[in-house]
């Protein structure tokens, strides 16, 4: 996947607003963020593009993946919203920890394959399973332009009130920036940023390398801390 279609992605999520407060009319999901410039729109646009477009072999698609194009998952009521659609997770204790057996592949299965290829399933060695919905994506460019600080400071406030409910910061590599940053993004705050997290979908949702991903076992290592 060339960078240009990752960042035609990142700048279609990075507008995204799920409640439009500056808008005339009732707020509908899907929009862009208001009082975008034209060629803002333009990016908007372009990323629409590449987020509806069905990948093919040619565009790198495969060996494995899970599907073909991110509207086949993001979809509901509008493209760029969840689904049903639910993606298999696995692995197994370890001496009392979560053990991705990321040797096997793990710990997400892509259900899908090309031509000459198997989709993978669950091995006999994994213990748990877990089926996930795909969730939305609106309002993610908000999240993002929150600061790092930001999140700390929430921690530390809750950690104050001493209820026993207090968050803390989840520390990531960011691979975009370098070092590392307060994850945002993922089921356990696994990505650091849009980037990353587009390019994190390309590889292990569709199979498609890109200069902003890793692979697929190293995933699974940052999604089970």
């Amino acid at each position: 996947m060339q960078r240009k279609a990752v960042l035609s992605l990142l700048a279609f999520l990075a507008s995204f607003v799920s409640i439009s407060a500056t808008s005339n009319r009732p707020p509908a999901f899907g929009d862009s963020l208001p009082g975008l410039t034209p060629s803002q729109r333009t990016a908007f646009a372009d990323g629409l593009a590449e987020f509806t477009q069905v990948e093919a072999v040619e565009d790198g698609l495969g060996p494995v993946f899970n599907e073909a194009s991110c509207a086949a998952c993001h979809s509901v009521p509008v493209v760029g919203g969840g689904s049903a659609r639910l993606e298999t997770r696995f692995g197994t204790l370890t001496n009392g920890q979560f053990d991705p057996l990321a040797q096997l592949g793990g710990s997400l299965i892509q259900d899908h394959a090309i031509e000459g290829f198997l989709p993978e399933s669950v091995p006999a060695d994994a213990t748990i399973v877990a089926r996930r919905r795909t969730t939305p994506l609106f309002g993610l460019g908000l999240v993002d332009a929150v600061p790092d600080g930001d999140f700390f400071l929430i921690a530390a406030e809750e950690a104050q009130r001493n209820d026993g409910t207090a968050g803390r910061v989840h520390i990531v590599p960011d691979l975009v920036h370098g070092g590392t940053a307060a994850g945002k993004f993922g089921w356990k705050a696994q990505v650091p940023n849009l980037k990353q997290f587009a390019a994190d979908a390309y590889l292990n949702e569709m199979g498609i390398t890109n200069p902003c991903s890793r692979r697929k076992t190293a995933r699974a290592e940052i999604a089970s801390t």
